[in-house]
């Protein structure tokens, strides 16, 4: 008689990414005192930012996260690792125009580092599925960021590495996202996100229509290339220029429409800081991601504010 083949393995393919945190994320439960990484609160960021550039969401967004009419998620995701630095702590965070709502909360720290590991159920096992929730992770890596005010530059992580045991397409998917956290240099990072984006929009062609946050062409980075040695020194830098805007005599309801406010009402805030780690560099960028209009004048505060940016050595990089 021949060998016998051995028998398939049939155990979900495994991706394993390893996340560096780059700025204080406050991240906890119902209670605000305690710090908490939490396997939830990371995949409604994974499905945002699946949202912002899956022009069909509609009606793909259930297959990888689940919902009523797709039922239960083949993704499954758990905190495999987390080094043992001590959580930080500030009484009154800084800048005080950023963080004042995060007063005497505890936080994981910068240069902290955490492991999410990815499963697929066999029935969501497919190339599809990986390359929907890589592309989300990815997004959420290069402009977001977890736990409170993500959107003026708390909570920054970076992507550091990337194993599986994923077949061959899967790992061609991960390498056609470039690892910005390996960028030389701010022009390098600017060259490598360019990249990264045009490859997303490749295999999610961007939609022109704005019913929620999209990222598409519409997109608008403002850098400040003055390199900071910290990402004290760079938070403060976006703050300024916040803070500057908000002051402005007689402009008050232009700042608000800019910043995600609009009368009695609030709106996703279309202006994104984050401060991006090169080398031991560290620099601010905003992002002006589309968002729906609550009224037309919306448009020219968000134009007031990029020329302000412009006057304070910002410079706009282009896709």
């Amino acid at each position: 008689m021949g060998n016998l083949s051995p028998p398939p393995d049939l155990s979900p393919s495994r991706v394993t990414l390893v996340f560096q945190i780059e700025t204080p994320m406050y991240l906890a439960g119902s209670d605000k005192t305690q710090v908490e990484m939490r396997v939830s609160s990371i995949k409604g960021l994974l499905r945002f930012w699946y949202r912002a550039i899956q022009p069909d969401y509609t009606t793909e967004e259930e297959i990888l996260f689940g919902g009523m009419n797709k039922g239960q998620s083949p993704l499954r995701l758990r905190i495999a690792k987390m080094d043992e630095q001590k959580l930080g702590y500030v009484k009154k965070p800084k800048p005080r125009y950023l963080g004042f709502s995060l007063d005497d909360r505890s936080f994981f720290p910068p240069k902290k580092t955490f492991q999410l590991e990815a499963t697929m159920n066999r029935n969501g096992d497919n190339v599809s599925l990986w390359r929907a929730y890589l592309s989300s992770a990815w997004l959420l890596t290069a402009m977001g960021g977890i736990g409170a005010r993500v959107r003026r530059g708390f909570g920054g992580c970076s992507l550091q590495k990337m194993s599986s045991t994923a077949d061959v397409n899967i790992e061609q998917i991960a390498q056609s996202l470039p690892k910005l956290s390996k960028a030389t240099d701010l022009a390098d990072w600017e060259d490598q996100f360019t990249h990264g984006l045009k490859q997303l929009w490749q295999w999610y062609p961007p939609q022109q229509e704005v019913t929620h946050t999209v990222v598409n062409q519409d997109l608008r980075i403002f850098v400040s290339p003055t390199v900071k040695s910290n990402y004290k020194d760079a938070l403060t830098t976006g703050a300024k220029v916040l803070e500057v805007f908000r002051k402005e005599k007689g402009k008050r309801n232009n700042m608000r429409q800019a910043l995600g406010h609009w009368e009695e009402e609030r709106f996703p805030s279309p202006v994104w800081l984050r401060i991006i780690h090169i080398q031991e560099e560290y620099y601010p960028v905003f992002f002006f991601i589309s968002t729906p209009l609550p009224k037309l004048s919306y448009t020219d505060a968000l134009d007031r504010f990029a020329n302000l940016l412009l006057a304070n050595d910002f410079q706009e990089s282009r896709i």
